[in-house]
């Protein structure tokens, strides 16, 4: 599989199973996720935080489909190189689960 690549200046749909011991992790419907781009030291953010929830469009809880949107206004602070998407789930009951993956940030041309 690719490293995904987000170009500066941009929106960005990607949609991600979430895996948890080689299984799709199937999360609650009454979850919460939140994901962001940050930097590669995890000190940084690069994105704003975005809140995804069960009901927007492309997601499949039940079966750990997770799909991610961010606009172009939430992903100023974008630095070419490379850079992770950190998401995070919140179960009601208290439990809570971070995943990261690696992405690829380019800058485009076309203004």
């Amino acid at each position: 599989m690719s490293t995904p690549t987000i170009v500066t200046g941009d929106g960005w749909v990607q949609e991600i199973t979430v895996m948890s011991g080689g299984v799709a992790y199937s999360i609650p419907s009454d979850a919460t996720i939140k994901a962001a781009i940050i930097n590669t030291s995890h000190t940084e953010l690069q994105s704003d935080i975005i809140t995804i929830v069960s009901t927007d469009e492309g997601n499949d809880w039940t079966s750990g489909i997770v799909r991610l949107r961010f606009l172009p206004s939430e992903m100023t602070s974008l630095v070419s190189g490379l850079a992770k998407v950190e998401m995070q789930v919140e179960e009601i009951a208290g439990d809570k689960a971070t995943w990261f993956g690696p992405i690829k940030i380019v800058a485009g041309l076309i203004p």
